[in-house]
């Protein structure tokens, strides 16, 4: 199957803007959303969760708290960064066309990426179970 990537570039110019206005909505419109965020149920019952801390991390990176977000939560610093390599990507293959981009596009359709993805958040979510890596 192949794929039309002139077809796409509307899709990904939409996938921008929603993104762009998104991060610049939580920066001007809700600057103490991170104090009103309620706690989680399994910190509360006194569990570590693999989840907690990524919404404040997704904050204070569109804020540009780069340590803060990686302390907050470091896979979910790292699932931003692939996200904006992703992105990147995108954009380069299907807006602006560039054959290196498309052929990075095209080795995402891998199982092996998943199964990394996998596997990483697999060692993030025993590193917290642990306590080697504390819930914040």
């Amino acid at each position: 199957m192949k794929t039309d990537f002139k077809k796409n570039r509307i899709y990904a110019l939409l996938l921008d803007g929603a993104i762009i206005i998104g991060a610049v909505c939580l920066y001007l419109f809700l600057p103490d959303i991170a104090a009103a965020l309620p706690t989680c149920l399994l910190r509360q019952m006194g569990l570590p969760c693999p989840g907690c801390g990524g919404t404040r991390c997704v904050y204070a990176f569109v804020n540009l708290e780069l340590a803060e977000s990686f302390k907050l939560h470091p896979f979910g610093f790292i699932c931003i960064l692939l996200l904006i390599f992703f992105l990147i990507t995108v954009n380069l293959a299907w807006v602006f066309g560039s054959k290196r981009a498309q052929r990075i596009f095209k080795s995402f359709k891998s199982t092996v990426y998943s199964y990394c993805f996998l596997g990483l958040f697999a060692v993030f979510f025993i590193l917290r179970l642990t306590g080697i890596l504390p819930t914040p």
